[in-house]
């Protein structure tokens, strides 16, 4: 999958919010979310469980 870029953490959550189902519907299962070479959190799981 491509990165996606956003110029906002609350962008980049917003965008995810939105489009989650379609991730996971093409296997994506995790996600992280990095600004610059910081790591913000990763291992975000899309399943609802």
């Amino acid at each position: 999958m491509p990165r996606e870029v956003f110029p906002s953490q609350a962008d980049a959550e917003s965008w995810l919010g939105e489009n989650w189902r379609e991730l996971l519907e093409a296997g994506v299962e995790q996600v992280a979310l990095l600004e610059e070479d910081r790591v913000e959190y990763t291992g975000l799981s899309l399943r609802q469980e």
